[in-house]
């Protein structure tokens, strides 16, 4: 009877099958295979084996590095699909330079030097440090409001730029050592956006950053409302978690009169947090000098 000379076969690296046998046959003639042996524990109960998913502190370590692990997580992949859709969107349309209206071109190059950053420090009746990179006027005013108003999201890279040199000079050091925390926008700016505009903005910018504020209750659209009034439409809206013991640093598109940089800072330092500053695309005239 002919013989057969079976040589072993690891198994895939990782894999959670045992290693199997390929044999090369002296003889044409084909013995018949062996009936397979029953199967036994787990699988014979008809449980599939079992599959790691990855280090249980996964969403721990993503939180201290700024990264929503979950991808339903605005910060997560949910948002990075739902930007890059967003953008494509706003790629097929008819398109003018949202700084002087030159046509087909999203952002000509005179107005893209406008907004190279030049940043300077401005400060809160709070005590709250602001970094700016340029004043709302301009160029910067009409590109941020082309991306909040009419939905060009192409447009928070080059805002996100301007972003993260003020974050750098907020932060004192390395961005990667404090904890990016946005701005949440209002429940009914996000329906209608589809988007956290100070969160797009520093994703674009190479930032990383972490949703830990959240807004609560009803907020009024703040245009038109003066100081005052804007200090008490904000006034214990926002909460925070998963910062406490943890430096942060707040950033959002545009400082005009504080109030929702003071609330945001209100919000995290109640959850523990050592806020170390904050940072904008753009200040108004009254915080960028």
């Amino acid at each position: 009877m002919p013989t057969a000379r079976c040589t072993p076969s690891a198994a895939p690296t990782g894999s959670s099958w045992s290693a199997t046998s390929a044999c090369s046959r002296s003889s044409r003639a084909r013995p018949a295979d062996p009936a397979p042996a029953p199967p036994r524990g787990a699988r014979a109960r008809g449980i599939p084996p079992k599959v790691r998913s990855g280090p249980r502190g996964a969403h721990a370590t993503a939180r201290l590095r700024g990264v929503s692990a979950s991808p339903r997580a605005p910060g997560g992949l949910g948002a990075v699909l739902r930007d890059a859709g967003a953008e494509a969107l706003s790629l097929l349309l008819p398109i003018r330079c949202a700084g002087c209206d030159v046509p087909d071109v999203g952002l000509c190059p005179a107005c893209r030097d406008e907004l190279a950053p030049r940043v300077r420090r401005g400060r809160l009746d709070a005590g709250l440090a602001v970094f700016s990179a340029r004043e709302f006027s301009g160029v910067p005013a009409r590109v941020l409001r082309a991306l909040k108003e009419d939905g060009r999201t192409a447009l928070a890279r080059p805002l996100g730029a301007a972003l993260a040199a003020a974050a750098e000079a907020a932060a004192g050091g390395p961005v990667e050592d404090v904890l990016v925390v946005p701005v949440p926008s209002s429940r009914a700016a996000f329906r209608r956006r589809g988007h956290e505009v100070a969160g797009l903005i520093a994703r674009r910018g190479g930032l990383r950053p972490l949703r830990a504020l959240r807004t609560v209750g009803a907020v009024a659209d703040q245009r038109g409302l003066g100081r005052a009034a804007r200090a008490q439409n904000v006034a214990g809206t926002m909460r925070a978690r998963g910062v406490e013991g943890a430096p942060v640093l707040i950033v959002d598109d545009v400082v005009t009169t504080g109030a929702t940089l003071r609330e945001a800072a209100r919000a995290l330092t109640d959850a523990g947090a050592r806020v170390v500053g904050a940072a904008t695309v753009a200040a108004t005239a009254r915080h960028a000098r």
